[in-house]
């Protein structure tokens, strides 16, 4: 996809004319326009340099304020008068033009810096001066993109956008992805490349521009709601183009709209491609210099985080994966079947596989009929897939192609709640690992295991645990936090790190016949009992190895719903094999541990939603309880 931009470098050139008189007496004449200006800046380096004062010809803070006030107020010809220093011995005329030229464009950047969008609205500029011995007087012509009046429509505009986009709940996240969303779906690319249109204006009014104008457009948006942004002047494939720098959570990133827009536009089509991206990826495909196009803009700060990672440390997995940006990996037709019917499953509104370069347009298409063979009742299946002679690679993913379904369900039931699959101790040792574990259920009843999905928020340092995946370890001590959310619910755990110099010794201890220790469940546990009934008041005991027999009055069947859950006092899961007589009668649950109990704990098995042949589930979920010894 080619993108342009009107070139932000200026016009300039300059003429030398000879002089009426001596710089000391009468008055010399020089005419400039800003191509050869730049030049200049280039073949002397006045770039990257500040004048001393000692050296300035005349003040370069006075004449940038009376630049940018004039270009503030759109002024198209006006004149500024200055005194200028006395000129040293042995200058020549050339040396004290080269001077004042070189005051002129520090000025120049100066006032550009005040105000980046105002600097992008110039499309040229021309000036002349005539100097004396102790005073100058410049005439400066400028062109600009928009009117005054313009502005002020623009202005207004961005209010009333930003208002009607962005909710107090948004975080800066949401923020971004706010914006980019509006420009996407509110303005189409000019594929006719007409330059009049590369301004915020014409987007706003008319709905098309170039990548100034969405750039530009971004940046003011951004700038209403708080969120840090540059527009960045730069090249790709030999042309030049502007796309922006925004912050996110104190970190920086590239964000092109203009190339997340579709070309030619599809209406409500967004690409994620990119969206937040760090310098190195982007540098395949954009090139950029400090100082833009013009050699005047502001130095750009660098982006060095990868914005995935981002995500992972936030917790905001979910909202990676809702853009494209958190993908799946499916190497074979029935693994990309598996991967989008489970996001069926969960009523997920899109979802994004990565695939191999060699897949085509055409084996994408079979996969989506399947698709929507077995669910065209249920939702309106749509699918975004890079056409064959694509030359449009992901800027993440280069050696993969990108396969999105879109799946709009005619019914979304609400997420009621959201709860660990087995429950989390309370207590953990450093360097312990913490398994995450997440079951989600619906409105209609059906549960699916989330822990994938789930974003997770943990309160606590950062330098206290590391996360693999959904595994944690914790390398700090004392409480911490951990709240899950998923699809607007959410489970908050509370849970003690203990430092290695914390672990109790454990004593042997010889117990009296028939009068076990019998440990307290921790409170977490206790809460959980309640909504189970004790099937005796009873604790036997047992050994590592006891392989527990649980007889019904009627033969039982095993539904999505049930399940038999163990834990010690402590609240730490036990896995187990359950099994049931595939023959009948089919009236016995056998539970035997996968390792022998430790010895010293109190077990608790929870029983729940077991049902007869009929389906007549049990009254109440029950639980028993052993002692290991």
């Amino acid at each position: 996809m080619r993108k342009f931009v009107f070139s932000l470098a200026l016009i300039f050139s300059i003429l030398f004319l000879p002089t009426t008189g001596t710089a000391h007496a009468s008055p010399t004449t020089v005419v400039l326009t800003d191509e050869q200006l730049l030049e200049m800046a280039e073949k002397h380096n006045w770039y990257g340099r500040q004048l001393q004062s000692s050296d300035e010809p005349l003040s370069i803070n006075e004449l940038s304020e009376q630049l940018f006030k004039q270009m503030k107020q759109k002024k198209g010809t006006f004149d500024i008068p200055m005194s200028r220093t006395l000129d040293r011995d042995g200058e020549t005329q050339k040396d004290i033009q080269l001077k004042i030229n070189e005051a002129v464009y520090q000025a120049m950047k100066l006032a550009s810096q005040k105000d980046e969008e105002l600097s992008y609205d110039v499309k040229k500029y021309s000036f002349k001066y005539v100097y004396w011995s102790n005073r100058i007087e410049f005439q400066f012509t400028f062109e600009y993109g928009q009117t005054l009046e313009q502005d002020q429509f623009v202005e207004k505009r961005i209010k009333e956008i930003a208002a009607s986009i962005i909710k107090p709940s948004m975080n800066d996240h949401e923020k971004v992805k706010a914006v980019h969303d509006y420009i996407i779906l509110n303005t189409a690319y000019d594929e006719s490349l007409n330059q009049a249109v590369n301004n915020p204006y014409h987007l706003l009014t008319k709905g098309t521009s170039l990548c100034g104008g969405y750039s530009r457009t971004a940046a003011l948006l951004f700038k209403e709601i708080g969120i840090p942004a540059r527009v960045i002047s730069g090249t790709s494939r030999n042309v030049g183009h502007a796309w922006n720098l925004v912050q996110v959570d104190g970190h920086w990133f590239h964000l092109d709209v203009t190339w997340d827009d579709p070309i030619p536009d599809e209406p409500g089509r967004i690409y994620y491609d990119y969206f937040l991206l760090p310098d190195k990826p982007l540098r395949k495909t954009h090139f950029w210099t400090d100082g833009g196009l013009n050699k005047k803009d502001a130095p750009y700060p660098k982006a060095t985080t990868v914005y995935e990672q981002l995500l992972e440390e936030k917790g905001m997995r979910s909202f990676g994966r809702d853009i494209g940006i958190h993908s799946v990996v499916a190497d074979t037709e029935e693994e990309i079947m598996e991967r989008f019917n489970e996001a069926i499953q969960k009523y997920d509104p899109q979802l994004s596989v990565l695939v191999d370069q060699s897949m085509t347009k055409d084996e994408a298409w079979k996969i989506v009929n399947r698709i929507n063979r077995k669910h065209y009742r249920n939702m309106k299946i749509s699918f975004l897939f890079p056409n064959d002679d694509s030359t449009r690679t992901d800027s993440r993913y280069p050696d993969k192609k990108r396969f999105t379904l879109f799946m709009d369900h005619h019914y979304v039931p609400t997420v009621t709640s959201l709860k660990p699959i087995t429950l989390w101790p309370t207590e953990v040792h450093t360097n312990d690992a913490f398994e995450l574990n997440a079951l989600a259920t619906w409105e209609n009843g059906k549960s699916y295991d989330v822990t994938n999905d789930v974003d997770l928020n943990i309160v606590a340092d950062r330098n206290n645990f590391t996360r693999t995946g959904s595994t944690l370890y914790f390398q700090g001590s004392g409480p911490i936090d951990i709240v899950m959310s998923y699809k607007g619910q959410q489970y908050k755990h509370s849970l003690l790190i203990r430092g290695n110099e914390e672990i109790d010794d454990i004593e042997d201890e010889t117990e009296q016949p028939g009068t076990p220790p019998l440990p307290e469940p921790t409170p977490t546990l206790q809460e959980k009992l309640k909504e189970y009934t004790a099937f005796s008041e009873e604790t036997p005991v047992a050994e590592p190895t006891k392989v527990w027999t649980i007889a019904f009055n009627a033969n039982v069947q095993q539904t999505e719903r049930s399940s038999v859950a163990l834990f010690n006092h402590k609240g730490e899961a036990i896995e187990a094999t359950i099994s049931l007589p595939t023959k009948r009668p089919n009236d016995q649950l056998t539970i035997a541990p996968k390792q022998p109990y430790r010895v010293g704990d109190r077990i608790y098995v929870l029983l729940n939603n077991w049902a007869d042949e009929d389906g007549n589930e049990l009254d109440v979920p029950i639980y028993f309880d052993f002692f290991v010894q």
